[in-house]
């Protein structure tokens, strides 16, 4: 390691350093995503504000979207770690300002999973396209995954889900979605290609930001899914006047539906 990368510092800091750099990035994610919630009552655009607050170098952009929350074994299990150590040394105030990342994430990934299940109500199409099973691009870990809770939730309004992802196994998607209960059956499709899980349906949710999803090609999607098209993008990834174009309509948390008066 280069010299002018290294930085020498006490054990206790080494320590602390790795799990509050993770911590951080997640109460950054939870941040955004409470915005989103007060973008949506006041009629606001939460990918406009933060396209401005992001140009703050204060603030910076990176990971500066409002979105289904954060999901994954390294931020969930850091952030619980400085919880874990504020309550060890009984420090209540610390360890509850860190739970409340955890009371946004866990409320905003409940949020999402109800907007599709209640776009897919309004569909008469029981199948609904699910886009991404890893928490993340680039990646074939099935942990703690938040396509899992969407899944489960269109599973039990009689949806069939048409899944695509292209790094995770399907036997490590099934074994996590069946959480070890043998009998259970699913009511999935696994499909090689997006385009073949976006076939038919009127609804499709992309769950992470592959650079596949963020370069599909909508107006061939456009063309194989059936009237009434709607995308809801978890992760931000689309261009939503393209789609619209496209008679597409995006869905996306932190969008507001009207000013207010």
């Amino acid at each position: 390691v280069p010299e002018d990368r290294t930085l020498i510092m006490s054990t206790a800091s080494a320590e602390l350093t790795k799990i509050a750099s993770n911590a951080l990035f997640a109460q950054h994610i939870s941040s955004v995503n409470s915005l989103s919630v007060l973008c949506e009552h006041f009629g606001a655009d939460a990918s406009a504000i933060t396209r401005v607050c992001g140009l703050n170098p204060r603030i910076g952009a990176e990971g500066l979207h409002a979105g289904l929350g954060f999901g994954g074994s390294c931020l969930r299990k850091d952030t619980l770690g400085l919880v874990g150590l504020a309550n060890d040394h009984v420090l209540t105030q610390v360890a509850e300002y860190w739970r409340q990342v955890f009371v946004i994430n866990d409320f905003q990934t409940s949020r999402f999973a109800e907007r599709v299940r209640d776009l897919a109500r309004r569909s008469s199409v029981k199948k609904v396209a699910v886009l991404g099973y890893a928490y993340k691009r680039d990646t074939g870990d099935a942990r703690d995954s938040l396509a899992k809770g969407v899944i489960l939730t269109l599973l039990k309004e009689g949806r069939s889900i048409e899944l695509h992802d292209q790094l995770v196994p399907q036997k490590n998607i099934i074994s996590d979605l069946m959480e070890g209960k043998i009998d259970s059956k699913l009511d999935i499709t696994f499909h090689r290609t997006p385009y073949d899980a976006c076939d038919g349906v009127q609804v499709a949710v992309i769950m992470n930001d592959s650079q596949q999803y963020r370069e599909l090609d909508w107006k061939h999607i456009s063309m194989s899914m059936l009237d009434e098209k709607i995308v809801v993008d978890g992760r931000v990834v689309t261009d939503e006047m393209k789609l619209e174009a496209l008679s597409i309509v995006v869905e996306r948390l932190g969008k507001g539906r009207r000013a207010r008066t």
